[in-house]
Formats: structure tokens, sequence, C-alpha cells
């Protein structure tokens, strides 16, 4: 018995009853592939698998469909009464989980939906047709990291099922993702000013995004109730980060976006627009005409700066790159850096034991330079901003 490591992922074998028993697993590294092993092995000796955790249940179910063997009576699912379809799936998994319910993964579904028909039952979408489905968006020209999140998608449709134990298999577990390429794109300050006079009703996003770092759901989705001008910071929780949303995070804190004086004044203007009134103290900071910012509206207005501006290339997450590649030039420690910006996958261990104070946050974003210049001294100060 023991784990092996091909391509990337783990795999486990044993022999039981002179059958060599192997499959891949969903470990994450090899201490949790081991203890998967030493669960599976168990279970069969003991021919028993009602205890097992749903990544050990999810090998040994393999290891019986790809044997063709019947299942022992505490693996036999009993068959629903009414036959599950995508769209129920697809219901279940929304119902599932908050961070199932993004718009990118929303738009991910709305994908799956059209290819394979909402009616269809989720059983029956196979590994094949999976690859022929990743096959024909790659030849519709969409990315390799679009359809790696419209796959991953639809293998958590699978996954909620699963663990309900009302299918038994995944075959999104069986597609291998696909090698994505690294963007390299900077945007300069010259750029920036022509973004500024092309965004329209975007301007204010624009410029939090190019002076925060934020990514633009963040921008997008942020309330009243995040911005605290007394610390000069952008207070998000976990639950509206992506950092935030990944089960693999050791440790879950607040994200602290601290302030340039080019966002503290636009959020102080915007909160101030008579005088000393505040407008309101909830609510999304950003709406357009009135109404929620859709996805459909972003992309219009962003399509609007790529047309006027000539920028081809340039995409709304690339001012978040910007801002990192920024930082880095402006000499800010790495540490800090992670801070700030945050990251969706986990963090080196010695940056998660590290307590970082609002005041040097704040020092590392007013020493920030833009484009290799040094930008307008700060003012450290903003109490007494001028109210408009």
């Amino acid at each position: 018995m023991g784990v092996r490591k091909i391509g990337g992922r783990f795999y486990v074998y044993f022999n039981w009853k002179g059958n060599r028993l192997q499959t891949v697993t969903s470990a994450l590294n090899e201490a949790e592939a081991k203890r998967i092993e030493r669960s599976v092995k168990t279970a069969f000796n003991i021919y028993r698998f009602d205890h097992l955790d749903p990544k050990a249940l999810e090998v040994t179910m393999k290891i019986f469909e790809t044997r063709g063997w019947k299942l022992p009576d505490d693996l036999a699912t009993p068959k629903p009464e009414k036959e599950l379809t995508l769209f129920q799936g697809i219901k279940d998994y929304l119902d599932a989980a908050e961070k199932n319910r993004t718009e990118r993964k929303v738009f991910a579904i709305d994908r799956i939906v059209e290819y394979f028909g909402e009616s269809t039952p989720l059983e029956n979408i196979s590994v094949l047709q999976i690859r022929k489905y990743r096959d024909h968006r790659l030849a519709h020209g969409v990315t390799n990291a679009t359809v790696n999140i419209e796959v991953s998608t639809l293998s958590g449709v699978f996954r909620v099922q699963v663990e309900n134990r009302v299918l038994e298999f995944n075959p999104c577990s069986m597609i291998s993702r696909l090698p994505e390429t690294q963007r390299d794109v900077y945007i300069s300050w010259d750029e920036f000013q022509q973004m500024l006079e092309a965004a329209g009703w975007l301007k204010p996003i624009i410029k939090i995004l190019y002076y925060t770092g934020m990514r633009p759901s963040e921008v997008f989705d942020l309330d009243w109730k995040e911005v605290d001008f007394s610390r000069r910071m952008i207070v998000l929780p976990p639950t509206r980060t992506k950092e935030g949303k990944n089960l693999n995070q050791k440790i879950l804190r607040d994200k602290r976006v601290p302030m340039r004086r080019e966002v503290y004044e636009l959020l102080w203007a915007m909160r101030h627009e008579s005088g000393d009134n505040v407008i309101t103290l909830s609510g999304f900071v950003f709406t357009h005409k009135g109404r929620t910012i859709t996805r459909g509206t972003k992309r219009k207005g962003w399509a609007h700066i790529v047309k006027m501006t000539g920028l081809d290339e340039v995409q709304m997450r690339d001012l978040r790159h910007t801002f990192k590649t920024n930082l880095a030039f402006s000499g800010v420690d790495r540490t800090i850096r992670n801070a700030i910006v945050g990251h969706a996958t986990r963090l080196p261990v010695e940056d998660l034991y590290i307590h970082i104070t609002d005041e040097k946050l704040l020092e590392a974003i007013d020493s920030m330079r833009f484009d290799h210049r040094s930008s307008i001294a700060p003012v450290r100060d903003f109490s007494k901003v001028t109210k408009k």
C-alpha cells in the first residue's frame, strides 16, 4: 500500500483479496493522501464504509465504479423519487453555500445550462460529455482560465450531490485543469489618465481600483459600513473577499485596505455631497442610475473605455495587477504587500502570524510611486479635509 504523486495529483494504491486497487484522490498534499489511503484500506479490510469522510468515500466509490463491483449495502444509494436534473443540481449547489453564488460562478452556470440543457439528468453527464463541452468552449475562443472556472463550477454541482449521497461519482474529478497563461499587463500613468477621461460613470470606480488594488467585485459591492474614515481604512469581512472564501485558509481576518488621499477625498466627497450632512450610513457606495450595477452594465462601461482609449488588451483586473507592481517598485515589504492586496491562495506561514498595524499599512500606501515617478506627497491628516 502507498501513495504516489502523478502529474500533480495524488494516487493511493493497496492490495485487497488479490486485487491491486489504485485510484486518484482529491488530496491537496501527501499527508492528506496518506490519511485517505489508511481510511480506505481499513474500510475494505472490515468491509464497512459508512464511517468514511467525503474524500475517502469518493475514492472508495471510484474503486467500485472502475471495477464494476456491486456496491455493499452501506454504500448503495436509494434512487430519488424524481430524476435529478441539472436544474435541480444547480439549485442545490447555489443553496449549499454563499461562495457558490459569486457573479463569476453564476455566469459559468449560464454557459453550462446553455450547452447541456436544464432538464438533462445530472447522472447522464459523463466524463466524455464534459470533455466535449470543454473543447466546444475552447473552439469558440474562450480562454483556458474561463473554461477551468466553468468546469470547476460544474464539479461543485456534482460534489454537493455526492456529499449528500444522491450521486456516487463526480465525473469532473477525471477532468484535468487546462494550463493558464500568465498575463503580463502593466497600465502606465498616461494610460491611466486616458482611462479616466473616457470612464464616464465608471471614473470613481477606476480610481479606487488603481489606488487600492482591490478586486473589481470588492469595489462594485462596497458598502458604506465598510468605509472607516476615522482609521482611513476600507475594512472588508472575510465573507466579502476571495481569500476569506477559500476553505484552505488557516486563519480568517478582516481585509484592511488603506486609503491614499485620492481615495479618501473621493469617498469623503461622495459621502458629504451636501456639506456636513451625511447622505447615507449604509448601502452600496456605487450604483448606476439608482440601480444595482449588473454584470452587463459593467461590461458595457468597460467596453466603452477600451474603445475610446484603444487599450484592447487591457482588462479591468489589470488595474489590480498594476497596483501590485507599483507596490513592488516602491520598495514595499513583501509581507505588507500581501496584507494590503490579499491572496486567495494560502499565504506563507511566516505571514500568518505577523500583526501589521494600521499605521504601517498607511505608511506603505502613502509612500507609493506610480509609473516610476514620485506621486504627489499625500496629506497624513485628513480629518480637516475640505468638504464640498
